[in-house]
């Protein structure tokens, strides 16, 4: 059954409503502006919301102003008397108003109303999930991709995007997953880099100005690869600025969001890159502390917390190319039967990875077993060797 907010100031009105409807939808009612959008906050998301236009406090223009920016795939239609109409008329663009009714409205009228206004948030949602799926699905192939051209990069973009997830889920900020998703995609652009250079950049080897530069100029390079997929034009900018979250000329300069997100890469990066030399988390924040240009002491103080609460969150086991599955995390780098390093430690279990790990095993071979991280709510059929 679909979920509808009536707003109105008179508890009659709004009883009259839930008795006429409530066994055609889920019918929720809230006397007056504030109490609606704690409604929205509590019990929401609506597919549709409906407002009286005179409420005391805040009017229905204001109120559905302010529903469109908290949940803007809600329908919002709003009712009014003829003698309001051209005093409303001016006011509705900021809300972007389905439809008006008329007060008062007939039963017939109004259920007539509602079902064209969900019909309409069935449109709005299918189009969303059809977007989202297709989005995720590019996204997956390139992260893969990523994967199977440069093991290193990949492995720490997988660093870097737990890390940015972890902040976000303290910072819950707008849109989490746009940030999730730059910390994911930050390093594909070193897909045009040597593995060789990236190893010895991560490892804070010397390399010649021609590494230095390649390395440098790889967030361009990947907002050139993203700039143009529909829905990423936020996390491109987040991941371009990553160097220099402030630079004033970089994309979206004035997109706090995106500043953010250019902050959170920029911490988690070199936090990765003072731990994988052998750092300690600890070690890693204080030298962060003395970072110039500095990092924000608030994110600082919650990256504290960050390496505690990963080992509180995982717990180590021994495995083998049979039971190794996507969601582990390797906990060690897996070597070739040679000693070569085939992929480095700290890289996410992918699909494709495992494909790759047992094609690579049948050519040269795999030392098994080697060690990797499990969720801990996670039942996995492993080697009882436990680390």
């Amino acid at each position: 059954m679909e979920r509808v907010l009536f707003v109105d100031d008179e508890a009659n009105i709004l009883s009259g409503i839930r008795r006429n409807l409530r066994r055609r939808y889920e019918v929720f009612t809230a006397e007056g502006g504030q109490a609606g959008l704690e409604a929205l906050e509590r019990e929401g998301p609506f597919a549709v919301v409906v407002s009286d236009y005179r409420m005391p406090g805040m009017d229905g223009v204001e109120f559905l102003a302010r529903v469109r920016a908290q949940s803007p795939h809600s329908v919002r239609m709003m009712l009014t008397g003829q003698a309001e109409m051209s005093a409303v008329i001016g006011a509705i663009n900021s809300s972007k108003i389905f439809r008006f009714l008329p007060k008062p409205i007939s039963r017939d009228e109004l259920i007539g109303a509602l079902d064209d206004a969900l019909e309409q948030y069935r449109l709005i949602t299918a189009e969303k999930q059809l977007l989202e799926q297709t989005l995720s699905s590019s996204v997956k192939a390139l992260v893969d991709l990523l994967g199977m051209v440069n093991p290193v990069a990949f492995s720490r973009a997988a660093r870097v995007k737990r890390c940015v997830a972890w902040l976000v889920g303290r910072l819950e900020p707008p849109n989490p997953w746009e940030f999730e998703l730059a910390g994911l995609l930050s390093q594909v652009g070193c897909a045009t880099i040597p593995a060789e250079t990236l190893e010895k950049v991560f490892a804070g080897q010397q390399v010649s100005e021609d590494e230095a530069e390649m390395v440098a100029h790889h967030p361009h390079t990947s907002y050139c690869l993203l700039r143009e997929i529909p829905r990423l034009e936020r996390v491109a900018a987040m991941i371009a600025r990553q160097n220099d979250p402030d630079d004033p000329s970089g994309p979206l300069a004035d997109d706090e969001e995106v500043r953010l997100g250019a902050q959170l890469i920029r911490l988690a990066t070199h936090f990765d890159d003072l731990v994988s030399r052998g750092g300690s988390p600890r070690q890693a924040i204080t030298e962060l502390g003395r970072a110039d240009p500095p990092f924000a002491p608030e994110h600082l103080r919650l990256l504290e917390a960050y390496d505690a609460d990963e080992e509180r969150s995982m717990t180590v086991r021994a495995v083998s190319l049979r039971d190794i599955a996507p969601g582990m995390v390797l906990d060690e780098d897996v070597l070739a039967s040679n000693g070569v390093v085939v992929i480095s430690r700290g890289q996410e279990v992918t699909g494709a990875l495992v494909m790759r790990l047992k094609n690579f095993d049948k050519g040269m071979g795999i030392r098994q077993p080697f060690r990797v991280r499990v969720p801990c709510f996670a039942p996995v059929a492993v080697s009882e060797e436990s680390v």
